[in-house]
């Protein structure tokens, strides 16, 4: 039960525990996704910038503007633009500086601006004095490699930073991945653990019933073993008595001293000795049958065999019984052992009453967690608790065999009904706790209920 209770709580926490994780894997990936995301709209903020600083400083910009007023002096629109990108160039150059986050210098930039910026005014002058373009050139030539080299290096660094970024960011989620999976693995280590235990007790539970199977099947062989001696004790012992009295009226029917009559009782004696013999020959070999025939059980109504052997018992007493019969289920047994055993117990029943009494014999049946019990009782004049185990014996019987009252019988019915009933895993005995009238024989069959043998074939 503890064991039981362990496994649900760890169950739980390892529920509770895989959770987290994924709430938390899942937390991560959203501000990796936002910090990935922020990361590169601000390269792609960074690097607009740059591509508007080469327009506003190369081709259609301050250098463009500028040359194209020493080249046409007569269309000052171009000092204008001239002004306007140098300074859209340096405020340019301000918003770089404070947008990147790695080390970038445009101090090559900004200064070839803020010279190109100086030569405006410059340029306007000596237009203004009539200076020709070859002599404005001359004085306003600005060397702008290196200005140009440093724009494109910085365009690169951007490039390599974000490059550098996204590996960063790679490595911190591999990283992240590595962790989730070695958290992962202690919930799994738990839930792998939790059913290896259930394994185990599933084994140790097999276990139990193969090593229930087997102490069974060494009673059976135990009991077996005990039949044997017990046959080979009857065989030695009840069938030599009347074979020595078959020879002793055999010698009687020879002696020629014999008149007719004597003659006529001795082979009538032989002949009754023949069929008593007979008749223990045949109930041998049922109680042989019985004790080491394999049960072929099969579902079966009960009703009906206990119908039967309530006709069967009437028909052989010659007398008016009276049967209460509860409702019977339908159980897992061998219908033709089964229908021997509920026959003996019932002709039983019927047979020991009292002559001057009307047989009263009550069949009940229950289904519990043990399996399905069977009861029959009488109104006979009872069994001492003493006999409860040896009337079950071969050939052991109550009543004396002087006692002229006491009903027919050679003492192995019931040795056949245990025989049966433990041949189907199963127990009967005397109920010493049932008060009387009369007595109660129980049988208990632990896999004969029809829904369990159900189940277990499922």
């Amino acid at each position: 039960m503890v064991r039981k209770i362990s496994a649900a709580i760890l169950n739980h926490v390892t529920v509770y525990v895989l959770g987290l994780l994924l709430l938390a894997f899942f937390i991560l990936s959203l501000v990796q996704d936002r910090s990935a995301r922020k990361h590169l709209d601000a390269i792609e903020t960074v690097s607009a910038l740059v591509t508007e600083l080469e327009t506003n400083i190369g081709y259609g910009g301050l250098i463009h503007h500028l040359k194209n007023s020493v080249l046409r002096p007569s269309e000052p629109a171009y000092l204008e633009a001239a002004r306007t990108s140098a300074i859209q160039s340096l405020d340019l150059i301000e918003q770089l500086d404070a947008s990147v986050t790695f080390e970038a210098d445009l101090s090559e930039t900004q200064a070839m601006v803020l010279a190109y910026q100086s030569r405006i005014d410059m340029v306007e002058n000596m237009i203004a004095e009539g200076n020709s373009p070859g002599q404005i050139d001359a004085v306003i030539r600005y060397d702008d490699t290196l200005a140009l080299a440093e724009i494109s290096g910085f365009r690169e660094g951007l490039f390599q930073h974000f490059r550098e970024n996204t590996q960063r960011l790679n490595r911190l989620t591999s990283w992240i991945m590595v962790l989730m999976a070695v958290a992962m693995l202690f919930p799994l280590v738990a839930v792998y653990q939790t059913r290896l235990s259930r394994k185990r007790a599933q084994i140790v539970e097999l276990t139990k019933k193969m090593n229930k199977a087997l102490e069974t099947q060494n009673n059976n062989l135990r009991h077996s073993n005990s039949a044997l001696r017990q046959f080979a004790g009857i065989v030695s012992h009840d069938l030599k008595a009347p074979a020595r009295r078959v020879h002793m009226f055999a010698d009687i029917a020879l002696s020629a001293k014999n008149t007719p009559d004597v003659l006529e009782t001795s082979l009538n004696s032989i002949r009754d000795l023949s069929d008593e013999m007979d008749a223990l020959i045949a109930r041998l070999l049922e109680f042989t049958r019985a004790t080491f025939q394999e049960p072929k059980c099969e579902a079966v109504n009960l009703e009906n065999i206990v119908k039967t052997c309530t006709q069967r018992a009437a028909d052989h007493s010659g007398r008016s019984p009276i049967f209460h019969v509860t409702p019977m289920p339908d159980a897992y047994v061998d219908p033709i052992l089964m229908e021997r055993v509920l026959c003996n117990l019932i002709q039983n029943a019927v047979k020991y009453v009292q002559p001057d009494q009307t047989p009263e014999v009550k069949i009940s049946a229950t289904q519990d967690s043990d399996g399905l019990l069977i009861d029959i009782t009488d109104n006979g004049p009872g069994i001492d608790p003493k006999y409860a185990e040896v009337i079950f014996d071969p050939l052991h019987r109550i009543h004396k065999a002087s006692d002229e009252s006491a009903p027919d019988g050679n003492g192995l019915g019931l040795a056949i009904v245990r025989s049966i009933v433990e041949s189907h895993a199963g127990t009967v005995g005397l109920d010493n706790s049932y008060e009387g009238p009369g007595s109660r024989f129980s049988i208990r069959l632990p896999h004969a209920v029809v829904d369990s043998v159900e189940l277990m074939i499922a």
